[in-house]
């Protein structure tokens, strides 16, 4: 098979952009974005605390509104002269901003297939998640977290930490107990 040396070139470009990305992500570059949103933690995080970060994006709807461009002309009696003339102008509007949101999350390690399994047993008892519990993060397991962290402010299907103590799956330290 051959190929034109400019598509070669925008190849080897393109592998190489993609191993910085992955040095980025394994060097501990300043916050990195893993594939499943998860970043290094902020400034003055617990030792040992992972973190994750969801973007909403913003909401961008195109408008068309009238505009006269010439007004109608009267004569003195009152008689339409010249009617009025309207253009139209498009303008982009953000309807709701983009959001940012990053929060605490449970670590990757302890995501085991018994913490999974129990995290799916919840989200049923709530009437989120149907089907058998199969100790694995699948999509409808991802579509249930999504769901159940809407009420905490998180559009994320990441589990929260906040959410993982609401739901009864991580306890809640001394201090923060009433």
């Amino acid at each position: 098979m051959f190929f034109p040396r400019p598509v070669i070139a925008l190849l080897a470009l393109s592998l190489m952009a993609q191993a910085a990305c992955m040095d980025g992500l394994q060097s501990g570059a300043e916050n990195p974005v893993a594939v499943d949103g998860r970043v290094s933690a902020p400034p003055g995080a617990p030792e040992g605390s992972c973190w994750a970060r969801h973007v909403t994006p913003a909401v961008i709807e195109t408008r068309i509104h009238q505009a006269v461009a010439r007004p109608a002309e009267y004569a003195s009696d009152g008689t339409l002269l010249r009617p009025p003339l309207y253009h139209s102008e498009t303008r982009q509007e953000i309807v709701t901003p983009r959001r940012e949101t990053l929060f605490e999350t449970v670590c990757p390690e302890r995501l085991t297939p018994e913490f999974i399994t129990s995290l799916q047993r919840a989200l049923a008892v709530r009437g989120l998640l149907g089907g058998h519990m199969s100790g694995v993060l699948d999509a409808p397991t991802r579509r249930a977290i999504r769901t159940y962290q809407a009420g905490d402010g998180i559009a994320s299907d990441i589990l929260s930490l906040q959410s993982a103590r609401r739901i009864g799956l991580v306890a809640i330290p001394r201090a923060e107990q009433g």
